[in-house]
């Protein structure tokens, strides 16, 4: 029975472990019987709270732990109920202060790849990306959502801006599609319709991506007036 009694703290390690900001990381980087320990060592640090607890009350109020003995008549449940809520609540206050964008950025530093860097500068300062797609498919945008470190995300999502092609011998970038009038269109016609998430982007796999890279209007127009090397050398 007092074994039984573990199962609730266990499952309160594992609850925290898993949703507050601060541990969530390190859950995802482990399985098996590591994931086990780990929940199990937060859940015995629960139950030590739940002692002291326990303990406390017993001493200043020894009525109300007679009536709670009543409706659960099981030696040391107040114990284990008290580690589960331990679990279930402290996420919650924790991720109030901690929040999740600032976790996100902390672990794309620390384990992330310059892909997912990249992603999230340009989502945090709201930077248009250039992407360039195995197909030779060119795409600028901003991206519409931010990506957790460590999981293994198949698309990401944009809002165009322009769209063109990479041509496959000179690799230069040519935009064919502009789709910022039918944006301002939209926002004529829905003109309380101001937040960008609310138009629809498109969505690339991450797999096809090639290139990557933040974009600037002004430098690519500037690069596009130099002459090419091919071109100087049909001057001469």
């Amino acid at each position: 029975m007092v074994f039984n009694l573990l199962v609730l703290p266990l499952l309160g390690g594992y609850v925290f472990a898993s949703y507050c900001n601060i541990t969530r990381a390190s859950i995802k980087r482990i399985d098996g019987y590591r994931l086990f320990f780990h929940s199990a060592l937060w859940g015995l640090l629960f139950l030590a709270v739940g002692y002291s607890l326990c303990y406390f009350v017993s001493t200043k109020c020894s009525n109300l732990v007679v009536e709670f003995h009543k409706f659960f008549p099981i030696p040391h449940i107040g114990k284990s109920i008290i580690a589960l809520l331990i679990g279930l609540i402290l996420p919650l206050i924790i991720n109030i202060f901690y929040r999740k964008w600032r976790w996100v950025k902390n672990e794309i530093q620390k384990y992330g790849d310059h892909l997912d860097e990249l992603l999230m500068r340009a989502f945090e300062e709201e930077k248009l990306v250039q992407l360039t797609m195995s197909n030779g498919k060119v795409y600028v945008g901003r991206t519409l959502q931010a990506f957790e470190p460590l999981s293994e995300y198949e698309y990401i999502k944009i809002l165009p801006v322009q769209s063109g092609f990479r041509e496959p011998i000179k690799h230069k970038v040519t935009f064919t599609t502009n789709y910022t009038k039918a944006y301002w269109k939209h926002l004529e016609e829905n003109p309380s319709d101001i937040q960008v998430n609310s138009y629809r982007g498109i969505v690339l796999s991450v797999s096809e991506i090639v290139v990557a890279s933040f974009f600037d209007q002004d430098l690519y127009n500037t690069f596009n007036k130099l002459p090419t090397m091919h071109q100087d050398a049909e001057k001469k």
